[in-house]
Order: C-alpha cells, then sequence, then structure tokens
C-alpha cells in the first residue's frame, strides 16, 4: 500500500508542476530598446516590453524583478497593470535610469499571485566615448566622424552608429542616448512631425545636430527649415579654397569647387539653440568631391572645435539622473521631528534601573515574586505603548509630502524640469500619487546601499498622466520618487551683463512666470546673492570677480543641527551641475512638482529656477571670459597629490600639470591672464608650456602670467594652456586651482 501512497504523491508533485510549465507556452514576451538598443550610463532609458497571449486571457501585473544576491537583501519589484484577451497584444514601457538597469532583472507576468511567465533581460551594456547617430539614406555618409578624435577634456572614442527613421523615438529625452545626433539624404523626409520635433526640443535641452544638405535636397531641408534661418536659397557652388580656408592650411586645400544648398552661406554655420547647438553643413557630406577626401578627419576636428561642439561635449559632464541631492534633500520633510535618541535611550535606562527593581522590590515585599514573570513584561510594554501613541503626534501629525524641483530654462517657450518628492503617510499601507501628463518618473524606496525602483506605475484617467502606487509601507516610513517633465511658455530672464576688468555689470530682468524669494548671480562657482525678483521686476547689476577662488564651505565642523543640514543640502542643490558658465539662479516654493498625493495632507515645495547667460561685449568690442568661468582640468599628476576638505589640492615630493582649457573663447583669445603672483602660488615652482618650442619655461613667483601676442605659440593642438607647479620637498603644500580670465575679440554671427 505504501507505494501506492508514493506513487500518488509523485503524480500529484507533477501535476503542479506542469501547470505553470503548461502556462509558460500561452504567452509570449519581447524586450525592445529604443534607438537600436542604444544606451548611455548617465541617462535615462525605455525598456518596451510586449506581451502576447496566445490561447487564454490574462489579467495581472507584469513585474520587473531583481532577485536579491545575498539572503539579506530585499527583492525589488516595479509593476504595471495588464488585461490581455485572447490572442491580444499590447506594449508597455519601463523608464528607469540606465544605471538602475545594469543588474540582473527579470520579467514576470503575475496573476493570481502565481508566475505563469518569466523572461530574463538582456541589454546591450553602456556605450563609452562620444556618441553620434547617423540617420543619412548615403553609403557611409559622416564614417569620417569615427576617426575624429576628441582632446583629453573630452571622453573618447567617437562611436558612429547608423539608424534608420523607424528607430527615431517621438519623445525627446531618449535622444539623451546620444551626444550627437547627424541627419543628412532623404532618410530625413521619412521622418514623422512627432519625431522631428521631438529631435528639436532634445537640442534645446543641450543636444547636438549636425543637418547636412546639397543641391538637390530642397524637401530635406523643409523639415528643419526653421532651424536654418534662411527664407530662401541659391543652389551653386562655393571654390574649396573659399570655403576650407577657414579649417585647414591652404597647402591641402584641393583645387575644386563644392557644390552647396545655398551659395550665399558659409560651407559651415552653427547657431545656439538653447543649452544645444545646431551645425548647419551646407554640402551632402555622402556626395564627392568631399565624401571620400583623405583631410576629412582634420577638417572635422577643426569645425568641432571652432563651432564650439567640442567645448559642448566637454561640458556635458557626467549627470546623476536620480538627482541624488535633491532626493537627499526632499527626505528633510519639514514639520517632521525625529525623536531625540537620547531621550529614548534615557526612557529605557530608567526604566531598566528604576521602574523594574522598584517593581520586583514591591513584589518581594508582598510575597508575589513570580507575578514578577508578568508585571515586568507587562510595564515594559505599556510603556513601548505609551512612547509609540505619545511620540507619534511628536514625530509628525497628519499626512506630509516634500518636493523638490529644479527647472533648467531653456528659451521663452520651454523649460526643463527634475522633481525629487518624498511622501510620509502616518498609517503606511497603500497609497497612490497622481502625476502630470508628459511626466516621466519612477516610484522609489531606500535600498540597502542606494536607491531602488519599488512600487507600481499604472496608467491615468487623462492621457499621458499616471499613477504611482506604493504597497506595503511600513509604519512612518518615506516613499521616494523621482521623473522629470517639460514646462511650457515659463518666459526668460533678460540678462545684459559683460566683464570689464575685475567687475561685471549690466542688468537682469524677470520676465518668467516665476516669483524668486531669493537670487543669485554665480560665475564659475562664485555665488554672488543679489536679493529677491519678483515677476517683471529688473535690478542693475555691478559686482567685483575674485581672481582666486576657495569653495565656500556651508557647515561649521562638529556635529551638524537639524538646521545646518537642511541648509548644507540645499546649497548641494543649488551647487549641483553648476561650475564653467555664468548662470542666474533664483529660490521660490511655489507649487510645482508634477506629484500629487492622493490623500488629504500638508505639502511643501522647495524650488530652483536656472538660466544660463551669454555675456555680452563692451563698447570696445571685447568680450571677456572671467575667472572660474572656462574650465580647468588635471592633466599629469606626478608624487602625492590629493585634495583637503578645504576644496585645495595638497602637493609634495612631485608636481601637478593643469590644463587650462579656451573653450568657447578659443577662436577670439586676444590675452589670457593667471593670478600666479598671489601669494598661495608663489612657494611652488612653475612653468608654462611652449607648444611651438616644445619645452617648459619657467615662470617668476612674484607674477602673474599674461599672454598676449605669443598666446598662440602657447595652445596645445587641443586648445589648452599647460601650467605644472613642482614642490620638490617632502612637506604638503596647497594648491588651489588655477582660475584664469581670457579676453576676446567679439564674435559674429555664424563664425
Amino acid at each position: 500500500m505504501k507505494w501506492k501512497w508514493l506513487l500518488a504523491l509523485i503524480v500529484l508533485c507533477l501535476g503542479a508542476a506542469a501547470a505553470p510549465a503548461a502556462a509558460e507556452g500561452n504567452y509570449e514576451i519581447t524586450v525592445n530598446v529604443p534607438l537600436d538598443g542604444i544606451v548611455k550610463y548617465d541617462s535615462w532609458m525605455r525598456l518596451e516590453v510586449a506581451v502576447t497571449s496566445r490561447d487564454k486571457p490574462f489579467s495581472g501585473t507584469v513585474e520587473l524583478r531583481k532577485d536579491p544576491y545575498r539572503q539579506q537583501s530585499r527583492k525589488v519589484i516595479l509593476k504595471q497593470p495588464l488585461t490581455l484577451q485572447e490572442g491580444e497584444k499590447k506594449q508597455i514601457f519601463f523608464d528607469l535610469p540606465a544605471e538602475m538597469m545594469m543588474n540582473d532583472w527579470k520579467l514576470h507576468l503575475v496573476e493570481n499571485g502565481r508566475t505563469v511567465k518569466s523572461e530574463k533581460v538582456r541589454l546591450p551594456y553602456p556605450r563609452d566615448g562620444i556618441i553620434i547617430g547617423v540617420l543619412h539614406s548615403g553609403d557611409s555618409a559622416f564614417h569620417f566622424l569615427a576617426m575624429n578624435q576628441p582632446g583629453p577634456g573630452v571622453r573618447a572614442p567617437y562611436i558612429v552608429h547608423n539608424l534608420s527613421p523607424e528607430l527615431m523615438p517621438e519623445v525627446p529625452w531618449q535622444y539623451n542616448n546620444l551626444d550627437i545626433l547627424a541627419l543628412g539624404g532623404n532618410d530625413v523626409s521619412a521622418l514623422g512631425d512627432k519625431q522631428v520635433e521631438a529631435i528639436k526640443l532634445w537640442v534645446k535641452q543641450g543636444g547636438v545636430l549636425i543637418f547636412s544638405a546639397g543641391p538637390d535636397q530642397p524637401r530635406v531641408s523643409e523639415r528643419f527649415s526653421d532651424l536654418l534661418s534662411l527664407k530662401s536659397h541659391e543652389h551653386g557652388k562655393i571654390s574649396a579654397t573659399e570655403g576650407l580656408r577657414p579649417y585647414l592650411s591652404e597647402k591641402i586645400i584641393p583645387s575644386l569647387d563644392i557644390p552647396v544648398y545655398d551659395e550665399r552661406q558659409p560651407l559651415f554655420v552653427s547657431r545656439k539653440m538653447g543649452e544645444g547647438l545646431f551645425l548647419f553643413v551646407n554640402y551632402d557630406v555622402s556626395q564627392e568631391p568631399l565624401a571620400s577626401w583623405q583631410y576629412n578627419a582634420q577638417l572635422w576636428q577643426n569645425v568641432f572645435q571652432q563651432h564650439g561642439i567640442q567645448n559642448t561635449l566637454s561640458n556635458n559632464m557626467y549627470f546623476d539622473q536620480l538627482g541624488r541631492p535633491s532626493l537627499e534633500l526632499s527626505r528633510q520633510i519639514p514639520q517632521v521631528r525625529t525623536p531625540d535618541p537620547v531621550m529614548m535611550a534615557g526612557l529605557w535606562v530608567l526604566y531598566v534601573l528604576i521602574v523594574a527593581p522598584v517593581l520586583y522590590w514591591l513584589l518581594k515585599r508582598k510575597e508575589k515574586r513570580q507575578w514578577a514573570w508578568a508585571i515586568i513584561p507587562g510595564a515594559a510594554v505599556l510603556l513601548s505603548t505609551g512612547i509609540f501613541y505619545l511620540g507619534k503626534p511628536m514625530v509628525v501629525s497628519e499626512d506630509v509630502s516634500y518636493a523638490v524641483t529644479k527647472v533648467r530654462l531653456l528659451d521663452k517657450e520651454a523649460a526643463e524640469a527634475m522633481t525629487a518628492s518624498s511622501f510620509l503617510v502616518v498609517s503606511g499601507g497603500n497609497f497612490d500619487v497622481d502625476t502630470k501628463p508628459g511626466t516621466v518618473a519612477v516610484p522609489l524606496s531606500v535600498g540597502r546601499n542606494d536607491y531602488e525602483p519599488e512600487g507600481m506605475v499604472a496608467e491615468g484617467k487623462n492621457s499621458g498622466d499616471s499613477i504611482l502606487t506604493f504597497q506595503n509601507v511600513p509604519y512612518l516610513t518615506p516613499r521616494q520618487t523621482v521623473g522629470f517633465s517639460m514646462l511650457r511658455d515659463t518666459g526668460q530672464i533678460e540678462t545684459h551683463l559683460r566683464v570689464t576688468g575685475d567687475r561685471i555689470t549690466g542688468s537682469i530682468k524677470n520676465d518668467t512666470v516665476f516669483s524668486l524669494e531669493q537670487t543669485y548671480l554665480e560665475v564659475g562657482f562664485q555665488r554672488i546673492p543679489i536679493g529677491s525678483l519678483k515677476k517683471g521686476e529688473g535690478k542693475n547689476i555691478d559686482v567685483k570677480l575674485e581672481s582666486l577662488y576657495i569653495p565656500r564651505q556651508t557647515f561649521s565642523e562638529g556635529e551638524e543641527t537639524p538646521e545646518q543640514r537642511v541648509r548644507r543640502m540645499q546649497d548641494d542643490v543649488l551647487a549641483y551641475g553648476s561650475g564653467n558658465t555664468i548662470r542666474i539662479k533664483g529660490i521660490n516654493q511655489e507649487p510645482l512638482s508634477p506629484f500629487t498625493l492622493k490623500l488629504p495632507h500638508r505639502d511643501h515645495h522647495w524650488n530652483v529656477i536656472a538660466q544660463n547667460v551669454q555675456l555680452e561685449p563692451d563698447a570696445n568690442g571685447y568680450i571677456t571670459y572671467p575667472f572660474g568661468m572656462l574650465r580647468v582640468d588635471i592633466h599629469e599628476v606626478k608624487g602625492d597629490f590629493d585634495s583637503n576638505s578645504d576644496g585645495l589640492w595638497e602637493l609634495s615630493k612631485g608636481s601637478a600639470t593643469f590644463a587650462l582649457q579656451l573653450g568657447e573663447a578659443l577662436q577670439t583669445a586676444v590675452q589670457l591672464t593667471v593670478p600666479l603672483d598671489h601669494s598661495m602660488f608663489r612657494p611652488f615652482e612653475k612653468e608654462v608650456f611652449h607648444q611651438k618650442s616644445g619645452k617648459w619655461m619657467p615662470l617668476p613667483r612674484d607674477k602673474r602670467l599674461m599672454l598676449e601676442k605669443e598666446l598662440r605659440e602657447y595652445l596645445t593642438p587641443d586648445g589648452s594652456i599647460l601650467i605644472r607647479f613642482s614642490n620638490p620637498g617632502e612637506q604638503r603644500l596647497a594648491l588651489p586651482m588655477p582660475y584664469f580670465q581670457v579676453e576676446g575679440k567679439e564674435r559674429k554671427q555664424n563664425d
């Protein structure tokens, strides 16, 4: 009889195992990444998941899971609801920072708490270097860009990736997985209106667009005619000598004519668009005589340098797509008071040392010691319950949220906003958060080492909006979300600023829809307060600039108070992404967040509104780039070299070489000044590299470096000046960054 029961048990187990296996065959999961799978580590990415039901309907969730590596780790799950009829196919999206997708993820179809289908997510690894997407019908168009190597300040190498019209996204943020987009040929006319608008908006956000058109391509140019600023065009030819002379030596320029789209325009025309750059190439790069020319790489390297593309790529440094400084600040929710750990510990010490012994002594006197087994633990429970109910309103009395939003003004019509929000629902459990249409967001929880996606994302009632659901949240535990969106018709801050000597002067006017409670002018790493700036209000600016700048210390030594911690975190949010620019930044507390907790609650907001500023030339036609605006890189280090807590470098028994990048001032520079006469530089032996002779030239300890007529002799091929500081002694010496100032002639449009 025993063997019959054993056989029945085996049949039962096999049947239970066969049910999920049979269900697996009822569904199909396919995964795709837009832009032919191109992913950059410092961008967001979209995971397109298509689910097909073959033989039976489905009603459940699609879950993106990251299984724990260790037993102590949590299982991370991001969900989306899905309903399918028999034979139906639907597509859903998971939008996440690419850095989050670099782990082992699995997709699960879950119905009634049971996985009916699973699929391992296999993604291409993020690309390193400068990613150039090429959309052109010509064979090997823009192939020479792969040979164009950037300077030391830019990531390398250049990687050219050919695309087709159907692979081009219709939302701007997905193009952030490219550094450069190069268009031309008949494939451009195959782009849809949404794709074209997405590309234009991406350029405003900081992208680089190269557009090539020849004399026989009027339909191609029509798609981007508003960027070309050409009311009409005249097909014709331009001599190579005339067109290429600004970029190459006449010795290598061929004697021939180049067919062009408009003979009235130069071969290359650049235009600044918001934070990005548009370069019009006035000939078809896939056609001879230049398509296979042996000096193409050299030509395009100089084009990139002279038209500011190389500088734009250099300034597009790694950007934290989670916005961690904003997330950390959002967790400091106003009106939420963390219990004093000293008081909590004191209560327990009081119980252990006084209450429990007194209870035991009283029971002993009444000869009821056996009751101690119940009364003393019971008193502990009562104490814990009392702390819980009395302490709860001391932490927070109602549900609350705190949103930190950074707005980047691109032009009068558009602004980019990134928001980090924290929600504290006192009782925990399940709750929903509404998002405004067009917002890309992910629900988060704090994991073992970093933020992790956790929650459910579902479509909202209106087109384009969504609902974030947090489930099984513990009592008094905050949850976060981060996302970005575009704001329309925000206006701009009108600026007229110029630098003369060591002062920045001019005027600013707030023509935005925001009132600014406090406004700052940032020049490099210097932050100058200029007070409040209401809508429509203007102010005159006349401020002295420092030639040597030591980073701010926003907190004192020792333990921080809660107020000091908040101020330091606010400063981190303000400072993040600054440097090498002149910016206007303002703060307000208006409700700009795209997230709304669907419960009665009190909401708090803290916003930073930022806009880059273009300096104007002075009355004599000269434009000055002040100290701290142009980038300084560490080129080479020897010996003992490290940074300290004061934002300085410490050097002993070696040398440090800095590269002073002229960047956007490269083509106009007539004078460069470095304040090497400052007392902090004097202890070092100083040298500057003379590129023309290939030798290091010693510099006096007590004089500043000033290069004028001989400036071009010192420029390296990548457009920088190299300065070396040496300290052969064993004692460490503090070394600040050698910020510099450049004066140049006014640049004309399309130079």
